[in-house]
């Protein structure tokens, strides 16, 4: 799986976070207190996957651009062949 692709994903899992706030809020209103704390446990799980998986990919986006520079200087600055990899972010 590219990095592109997880972070489309996170994209996705955060839109659908916050989509299901609204549901959330109507369906609070039957709960019991165990019941409501049952949902904010698996709210803050869900948030806390999402954290995880932004920071995977933001330290993939590092990686790359650590391996744009060493081929900047491996290859002696060819604007060609790096911007090209540049152009995969």
């Amino acid at each position: 799986m590219t990095w592109s692709s997880k972070a489309a994903e996170a994209k996705q899992k955060a839109l659908d976070f916050s989509d299901s706030v609204d549901s959330l809020r109507d369906s609070l209103k039957s709960l019991t207190l165990n019941q409501l704390l049952d949902k904010q446990q698996d709210y803050c799980d869900n948030l806390e996957n999402i954290e995880n998986q932004i920071d995977n990919v933001k330290s993939e986006i590092k990686a790359l651009n650590r391996e744009i520079l060493e081929q900047e200087g491996t290859l002696g600055g060819s604007i060609q062949i790096i911007e090209e990899n540049r152009k995969k972010l």
